[in-house]
């Protein structure tokens, strides 16, 4: 039996699991694969079980901005597409070779219907969604390069040892440079 160390409150039994694992379908994404496309309707759930995956927003002139990380057993998803059956408005792109839980709308909805306490995580996971992208919008207002830094290596824990660090400059919203400033700063404790 597979098991996932899931941040959320909710805890769930083998049954759980093993009911939400015969209804998904386990696939392995290649470095920069696409598991959500902007633009086109995905309605899918993804478990990331082993790698890690980049939410991203590309502006009209081409620029890639960075709005959330997965890696972990962290669940992504594309909200437009889940909620609304809409067109995604950001891209889910592995960032190296990512192995995933792919679980459908359709499927998730089945599993609520039947299972409270899925229905339940599912609710919470959605709800930790909201508050995430409330937070990281928060961030990109008001804190400074330097806390949002302070901020990332909180959240994502070990992360910088599997992603490029252009990545992590462009999800801080600055330049790789002076990302190398912040780590010096943070390393020779002047920060």
């Amino acid at each position: 039996m597979i098991s996932f160390e899931v941040p959320v409150s909710i805890e769930l039994d083998s049954k759980d699991w093993d009911s939400l694992f015969s209804v998904s379908i386990s696939k392995i994404y290649k470095r920069k694969e696409f598991l959500v496309e902007a633009g086109k309707v995905n309605q899918s759930l993804f478990l990331i079980q082993k790698g890690a995956v980049k939410k991203t927003y590309t502006s009209v002139d081409g620029k890639e901005s960075i709005f959330e990380f997965a890696y972990n057993s962290d669940w992504i998803f594309d909200v437009n597409g889940i909620a609304e059956g809409q067109k995604a408005s950001k891209a889910i792109q592995a960032i190296k070779e990512t192995h995933a839980y792919v679980l459908n709308r359709e499927q998730y909805v089945q599993l609520s219907k039947h299972n409270i306490t899925l229905k339940l995580y599912f609710d919470k996971i959605f709800s930790k969604s909201l508050l995430k992208h409330e937070k990281r919008m928060k961030q990109l207002l008001a804190y400074s390069a330097q806390d949002r830094y302070k901020v990332f290596q909180k959240d994502y824990p070990g992360l910088e040892l599997l992603v490029p660090q252009n990545q992590i400059a462009a999800y801080l919203g600055i330049s790789p440079e002076f990302l190398s400033v912040l780590r010096n700063k943070r390393l020779s404790g002047r920060d």
